[in-house]
């Protein structure tokens, strides 16, 4: 990639990761958390409706703190 579109998406992502969380979707976490018989794909759902939330997770995955060898760019592969 280059470093031009780097910096935009670096951008991009900041500006997107700036947004609150909207109070349902905050609320719809809490309750697919705390349901025994909800899955993942039920809150990968939920997230992904959340640009803010999902990039702030992704900006999360992609730190320096997991270590993880590729990049992650989707909230399926978290």
């Amino acid at each position: 990639m280059s470093e031009t579109l780097d910096k935009l998406l670096t951008k991009v992502e900041n500006a997107v990761s700036d947004l609150p969380t909207l109070p349902y979707v905050v609320e719809r976490v809490l309750e697919i958390s705390s349901d025994p018989d909800s899955s993942m794909r039920d809150l990968e759902s939920v997230v992904a409706s959340d640009p803010a939330l999902s990039a702030r997770i992704l900006r999360a995955a992609n730190s320096g703190l997991y270590a993880i060898p590729q990049h992650i760019t989707s909230i399926t592969q978290v």
